[in-house]
């Protein structure tokens, strides 16, 4: 028995400590901008699952580690983490910014368009285009999206849709 309430104990000690350590927005951001170590990285997110953070700072987290997997080649991971953020910033959660669903999108399709999913690539540039003229602050992210578009389209060879 006494083992028992030493291990409850100990459990119970490991999650109060952690709850304890749960960062305000400002303070996830700070530590966030501090590092670029994908393990430090990693750790923020399961501090945020932990302490139920569901905001904007943590869908840039959430975005910061997949453009991490993006540049290790990690396309699987990057894609999943990038769609966990597009899912909170789609949400009707009042402490996200749905402009931050543009960049998502963005780097979704980029994700797609190294994994050859050429077709999935173009839907999903079209809606980052479509979001970017929703949100002014974002227009200008627009033409380099037609760019990229153009690009794709070329490696496809529909040559007439990509002078369009």
């Amino acid at each position: 028995m006494t083992k028992f309430f030493c291990i409850f104990f100990f459990i119970f000690f490991d999650i109060f400590n952690i709850l304890a350590q749960c960062p305000d927005e400002l303070g996830l951001w700070r530590k966030i901008q501090s590092t670029s170590i994908q393990k430090e990285l990693l750790n923020l997110k399961n501090i945020c699952r932990v302490c139920r953070i569901r905001d904007s700072t943590y869908t840039n987290l959430l975005k910061i580690i997949a453009e991490n997997y993006v540049s290790e080649k990690d396309f699987s991971n990057a894609s999943e983490t990038i769609k966990e953020a597009i899912q909170i910033n789609s949400s009707s959660q009042s402490n996200i910014r749905k402009s931050y669903l543009v960049e998502n999108y963005i780097l979704l399709a980029n994700i797609l368009n190294e994994q050859g999913e050429y077709k999935k690539s173009l839907e999903t540039f079209d809606l980052s285009i479509s979001l970017a003229m929703t949100f002014r602050e974002k227009s200008s992210l627009a033409p380099k999206q037609y760019s990229k578009k153009a690009n794709i389209l070329t490696k496809m060879g529909d040559f007439e849709q990509a002078i369009k």
